[in-house]
């Protein structure tokens, strides 16, 4: 096949990172260390929290128990070296940024990655060596010559251990099962790998011996006990990504919100990334990797101390990156003439601009909170060249925010919950910085769902509405609501106050319900949108690729053209799906104004053509699906391609970006443990947590 990379980015216990066999499809992130302040280490993509400090570590789960959901291990060893420090080695050359909190002053930069852990001269002549491997935490002891393997003796506080027949030592803590597998131990001996007998020996008190067989002791002596989780575990993670782009070097961004589960009783984590039940935005970039396929190459952490959730991820000329979202912290970390210092409300939005060029502190260009103490719900980010960006989403509150330049297009809530815009000018001098904050509704409820942006500064949303008076304006292709909820385009211009700040909106729909949630802008000004609809009767263009609604909810897909009025306002619509329900969340386009969308179906019958991706033989249920149009081709000759991606679990493409010349990224997140991943080491997280994944495909990914 012609293609293509597919990566899974494990949440809950994992962090991505990519590594994989040269010329691999698809590859899993590999762990990695990180020095915290005081001189532990903290690994980082592995499943459950481990940190390191010395002879001792501290590793804690999630165990899927609602009263008790995170329990933890510590592991010592006993009679060691007590002033055994451990240091970094294996050193990446990928790296973590910290934005946490409010003041620059605590803002960590390039924390460096390590590969592995070192304990040297824990015991006399013995070290020891952790890993993070992915689904493994692993450790070595290495035993110099003449030194004396006995002395080895270690304890893992909270839980009675199990010797099995097997020679396995079994820790159980709840529906956690910690496993460490029996030692291999081997000597490398002339070139050769010399395995060596070895086996643990469980004392009365809980803790641990080794035991090993002959071996020669002029030679060094490595014994290696793997350990291992099932069930539902947890710890520092990524939850679900929200955004994804690809930059004008190729490579992979993906945005999205970063759980952890665990604090560390012996050291505060860096600038308290890391608490109990709360969430980070994250910023991460893959790039291709000639040997491996693909590595981690940049790491960011945004955030303060209470929950941050990132809705969103736009690029600008320079790669720029715009991240939206919500946060509850009252110390967000803010940058550059902010317009808005403080936490109003019941979660406030956030926009930040982040230039991953500069270095340091510098990343951080612009962030600022904005919203009343009403909540306020972000679902879209959008950006253009020149600074400006918008967030849109919906909220019930009846006020807006402060301090905008221009006077609202609607200054009050005209329902339960009314869609709201704010657009900020990120280069804007001291208090010109929000050039527009406004409602944007009827008198039902009416959700924006997507936006995007020209290079004017012109504003373009979409969503749902419930609202019969929802604004019209200029030449209308539907100017009458037509029941259950329609989708809508609407136009703003921030640079314009009032009723002129308005410069298009119409009704899209039929009878049934109709919503979009997704939407592109094209260079040529045409815009397509996409969503789901239960009703018969959109207005589908001759000649599409599916004229009729097939299941209970089908996607649909549109090229809209604003500038024109009539029936040449809809240049290309099309119903896709089968017998089920099928539901897109995302659409982009190519250079040649070809679309893909991306979202989810449970239809046996989904279309499938030239797929680029491959899904479990076992996938059942809900399955992600990717499918290219061509809208000059008429019926079936439209598909490009079309693919599903899945597996036993439930599977949901909620982001797609796509470059001119057709290159393709997608993000996506899924709770099966049997994607067909080629190269990769599957799903890394315990059963029914949510896993996400972003694929990538060349131009024209065909078999």
């Amino acid at each position: 096949m012609a293609f293509k990379h597919i990566c899974l980015i494990t949440l809950a216990a994992c962090m991505p990172g990519l590594a994989s066999a040269s010329g691999s499809a698809a590859s899993s992130i590999p762990a990695w260390f990180e020095q915290l302040p005081g001189g532990a280490f903290a690994a980082r993509a592995t499943e459950g929290h481990l940190i390191l400090a010395g002879a001792r570590a501290k590793l804690a789960f999630r165990t899927g128990h609602a009263r008790n959901p995170i329990a933890g291990l510590e592991w010592a060893l006993l009679g060691a070296n007590a002033s055994a420090e451990a240091e970094g080695g294996a050193r990446r050359s990928s790296h973590t940024n910290y934005f946490i909190g409010s003041g620059s002053k605590d803002w960590r930069q390039d924390s460096a990655h390590y590969g592995e852990v070192r304990v040297p001269g824990a015991y006399p002549g013995i070290d020891v060596v952790w890993y993070a491997s992915g689904r493994l935490l692993e450790y070595d002891f290495v035993v110099a010559p003449g030194a004396d393997p006995k002395a080895i003796h270690f304890k893992l506080s909270g839980a009675s251990p199990k010797l099995t027949p097997e020679g396995d030592l079994v820790y159980g803590l709840g529906q956690v099962k910690v496993r460490q597998g029996r030692p291999a131990a081997y000597q490398i001996v002339a070139g050769a790998r010399r395995v060596v007998e070895a086996g643990y020996k469980l004392m009365r008190d809980g803790s641990v011996k080794i035991k090993v067989g002959k071996y020669d002791r002029s030679e060094t002596l490595v014994i290696d006990p793997v350990l291992s989780y099932s069930g539902y575990l947890g710890g520092t993670g990524l939850d679900i990504a929200s955004g994804i782009v690809l930059d004008s070097a190729g490579a992979v961004w993906v945005a999205g919100t970063s759980t952890s589960d665990v604090d560390s009783d012996w050291t505060l984590e860096p600038f308290k990334t890391f608490r109990s039940s709360a969430k980070d935005a994250f910023l991460a970039r893959m790039i291709p990797d000639a040997q491996r396929g693909w590595k981690l190459d940049y790491w960011a952490y945004l955030g303060g101390s209470s929950d941050d959730e990132c809705i969103g991820l736009a690029i600008a000329p320079g790669n720029i990156m715009y991240l939206a979202g919500r946060t509850y912290s009252s110390d967000f970390p803010l940058a550059g003439l902010s317009h808005q210092t403080e936490n109003k409300g019941q979660g406030d939005v956030f926009l930040l601009r982040y230039n991953p060029t500069w270095e340091g502190a510098a990343t951080l260009e612009y962030s600022s909170y904005v919203g009343t103490t009403a909540a306020e719900i972000p679902l879209a980010v959008a950006a253009n060249a020149n600074g400006w960006a918008t967030v849109a989403g919906y909220t019930l509150g009846g006020e807006l925010p402060t301090g905008a330049m221009g006077s609202a297009l609607q200054p009050s809530n005209r329902g339960g919950a009314d869609g709201f815009v704010y657009t900020f000018n990120t280069r804007g001098a001291k208090d010109e910085t929000l050039p527009m904050a406004t409602f944007f509704g009827g008198n039902g409820t009416d959700l924006i769902n997507a936006a995007a942006m020209d290079e004017t500064g012109n504003v373009y949303i979409t969503g749902v509405t419930m609202s019969w008076d929802l604004p019209l304006e200029g030449a209308s292709y539907q100017a009458e609501y037509r029941d259950n909820g329609d989708a809508f385009l609407a136009i703003l211009d921030p640079r314009q106050s009032g009723f002129d700040t308005l410069k298009y909106a119409t009704f899209l729909g039929g009878f049934g319900l109709d919503v979009a949630l997704g939407m592109h802008r094209t260079a040529s000004g045409i815009v397509w949108l996409t969503g789901y609809t239960t009703s018969d009767g959109m207005p589908v263009t001759p000649g599409a690729h599916q004229l009729s609604r097939m299941g209970p909810a089908d996607a649909w897909v549109a090229a809209v053209d604003p500038s024109k009025s009539g029936a040449e306002f809809i240049t290309y619509m099309s119903y896709v799906g089968g017998q089920g329900t099928d539901i897109a969340y995302a659409v982009s386009a190519d250079g040649g104004g070809n679309p893909t969308l991306a979202g989810y179906t449970d239809s046996p019958d989904y279309p499938v053509k030239n797929p680029p991706v491959a899904q479990s033989e076992q996938a059942r249920g809900f399955n992600a699906f990717i499918t290219s149009l061509k809208p000059a081709e008429p019926g079936l000759g439209a598909l490009s391609y079309s693919a599903l991606f899945g597996g036993r679990g439930s599977d949901t493409a909620i982001a797609i970006f796509q470059a001119a010349d057709g290159t393709t990224a997608v993000a996506g997140h899924s709770t099966s443990a049997d994607l067909t991943v080629s190269g990769g080491t599957g799903k890394q997280n315990g059963a029914g947590l949510r896993t996400s994944f972003f694929i990538k495909l060349n131009p024209d990914p065909k078999p």
